[in-house]
């Protein structure tokens, strides 16, 4: 089994020709998921395991600078389809910085609660429209996972929405109330 970070690596070999580890990690480091971007560190160490697994296979080039071509082995692409096709990890909730934050807001004051809703709706707004301008330059492969990030942040956005009516009913309800 390959991990999530190991997968994404063979995926930008095998699917998207980034045939160089430079390339590969130049994508984790310009990716719009801060999860991957920090990545990007960490992709040299992982191109070598795989190398090592032999799910990679590295050639020498006739750059001066000795740059391996990278390309998936027989087992690389088995390991990638199984990888691609395990649906317990598919559906596993993973980390979700919104997820996880969101109980917490639930604990300030009301009327911090609404400041920080406003707040969050508007970057959420941007949010979408950075991604789907960042969707009108992608390959089919990124463009999938850019219209499904566009999907989860508008299930924020409306999250966040109905907690604002909320929010200013509880505060309407508060002034009534005194």
């Amino acid at each position: 089994m390959i991990t999530e970070l190991e997968g994404a690596i063979l995926t930008e070999i095998g699917y998207r020709q980034k045939r160089t580890a430079f390339k590969v990690r130049q994508a984790f480091k310009n990716s719009p998921s801060s999860y991957w971007q920090g990545s990007a560190g960490s992709v040299y160490p992982a191109i070598k395991r795989l190398i090592e697994k032999n799910l990679i296979l590295a050639s020498a080039s006739n750059d001066a600078r000795g740059t391996q071509s990278l390309q998936l082995t027989d087992d690389g692409h088995a390991a990638l389809t199984d990888w691609a096709m395990d649906i317990p990890a598919c559906i596993a909730m993973g980390a979700d910085p919104f997820r996880l934050r969101a109980g917490l807001w639930q604990a300030m004051d009301v009327s911090d609660q609404m400041k920080h809703a406003e707040r969050l709706a508007v970057s959420i707004e941007q949010a979408i429209s950075w991604l789907e301008n960042y969707l009108n330059n992608q390959d089919q492969y990124e463009a999938v996972q850019a219209k499904l990030a566009i999907e989860l942040q508008q299930l924020r956005l409306n999250w966040t929405k109905r907690r604002i009516e909320e929010l200013h009913a509880l505060k309407r309800n508060q002034i009534s109330a005194n």
